[in-house]
């Protein structure tokens, strides 16, 4: 499987992260083994590792609920919630990338 751009990936997840509440960004970090820092108010919370394995959507999709975990604790509140129904969205591996679903309504929004 190709290797994932993390630049691409982090620009994603900071698209996505705009629609909380608080101050959060993903941006890559280092240069000979590249991370992707998910940053609270612009301190890094969390470190996204992305290259060590061969199924890197599912790795990706793992990382992304990590950061939906931190983003709800830290705003109390659902993120990103389901427009259809009172629940958060679930990360979810489809066809190469990680999307946003409804696991109730079998939807994908993102």
């Amino acid at each position: 499987m190709e290797q994932p751009n993390l630049e691409t990936i982090a620009a994603l997840l900071t698209r996505d992260l705009g629609t909380a509440r608080g101050s959060y960004s993903a941006e890559v970090q280092g240069s000979v083994d590249p991370d992707i820092a998910f940053c609270i108010e612009g301190t890094t919370d969390l470190w996204l590792h992305l290259w060590h394995t061969d199924d890197w959507v599912e790795e990706l999709a793992n990382a992304v609920d990590q950061v939906q975990d931190v983003v709800m604790e830290h705003e109390a509140e659902l993120w990103p919630e389901c427009p259809l129904h009172r629940h958060a969205l679930i990360p979810t591996p489809r066809d190469g990338r990680v999307v946003w679903e409804c696991m109730e309504a079998e939807q994908v929004f993102a």
